[in-house]
């Protein structure tokens, strides 16, 4: 392997002393490269070493495009480093020994030319104007067909009989040389997952082949039998709102109402109904029941308003709960708000 590449000084880094001479000023370059091309005495060594080691690595070190069209042929592989720092030798070591995979993209287009590339302005010269116009970099190189062409041969890389990887009839191995298995789930944490319908258990397969098994657990939910918003014709008559509570622990779950706002609530646990009467003189109402089990707990609305209406059975929208279409709604029918509950926290988790 060499490492080729420009001293601070080709590279354009060196700044005049502007206080000492004017003249002197205009000389010393600072900004563009004079060239874009390898020193010659480097490509000089380029050229003895790959004729002397068919397996030569040229490796570029500098910030920007070098024209390498008179030597590329001879390298085996071409990386460009740019400026690397203190720990580069220790990088360019894990790309050589394939610990590190040198992938990117570069910042800069690589020309066959420099005449492919606009007009540089040099030290001295204020008259020159670049005109990069609507094409210019790749996209320039394309339209004008200096695309720079891809040799060497693409690895063929495959799976041999036993489930090893293997580029160009090689097996690839790891740094402790051992081979690496294309489906090898050591890093994984489950090789399956699968459900058991009848037991209603969930058994996990860890990567070394142990297995365990939990329960599934239904979510707690509640429903009604009911449109969200329900009109009350008579207040004096209450309104029987049936409820289903569904869930791993539904048997178990304490259901009550949370608050109630210009209702009066009754819920009867038995028959799983909840009994609301409108408060007089009220135009509209609402309660939240609640609905807990096994650490999880529930909070759903119901709203009523004064008024007559012809509402259609309640459906089950999966995104949006318990709704129904109102069809026919009387003068004296008002929209129903929500309305602020007389609580201002709430100590344990809800879900609506």
């Amino acid at each position: 392997m060499i490492c080729v590449g420009s001293d601070y000084k080709q590279e354009g880094e060196n700044l005049a002393n502007f206080s000492s001479n004017d003249d002197a000023a205009e000389k010393v370059h600072g900004g563009d490269r004079y060239s874009l091309r390898i020193p010659s005495d480097e490509v000089t060594l380029i050229h003895r070493i790959c004729a002397s080691c068919e397996n030569t690595i040229v490796d570029i070190v500098g910030g920007s495009a070098y024209i390498i069209e008179e030597w590329k042929n001879e390298a085996s592989a071409i990386l460009h480093s740019f400026y690397s720092g203190m720990e580069g030798g220790n990088a360019l070591a894990d790309i050589l020994t394939g610990k590190a995979v040198p992938s990117g993209h570069l910042p800069f287009t690589i020309a066959e030319d420099e005449n492919d590339y606009p007009k540089f302005l040099f030290p001295g010269d204020k008259t020159r104007v670049i005109d990069y116009g609507y094409y210019h970099g790749y996209t320039l190189l394309d339209k004008e067909g200096k695309m720079m062409p891809v040799g060497g041969v693409p690895p063929a890389m495959d799976i041999d009989a036993e489930g090893f990887w293997i580029v160009d009839g090689q097996r690839l191995t790891d740094k402790e040389g051992n081979p690496i298995l294309a489906n090898d789930v050591s890093n994984t944490l489950f090789q399956k997952v699968e459900t058991d319908e009848e037991s209603g258990m969930v058994r996990f397969t860890l990567a070394d082949g142990s297995t365990f098994e939990i329960p599934v657990f239904e979510a707690l939910s509640i429903r009604f039998d009911a449109a969200p918003v329900t009109a009350v014709p008579d207040r004096s008559i209450p309104v029987e709102i049936e409820y289903t509570v569904a869930g791993s622990e539904a048997e178990t779950a304490y259901v009550d109402y949370f608050t109630a706002w210009n209702v009066t609530v009754k819920i009867d646990k038995y028959t799983r109904t909840i009994s609301v009467k409108l408060d007089e003189n009220a135009e509209e109402g609402n309660v939240v029941v609640i609905a807990s089990a096994g650490g999880n707990t529930v909070l759903k609305p119901l709203f009523f308003t004064y008024g007559t209406a012809q509402i259609d059975p309640p459906t089950w929208d999966p995104q949006f709960g318990t709704g129904a279409e109102l069809t026919s709604v009387p003068a004296q029918f008002t929209h129903s708000q929500i309305l602020p509950c007389s609580c201002t926290s709430v100590f344990f988790s809800v879900r609506f």
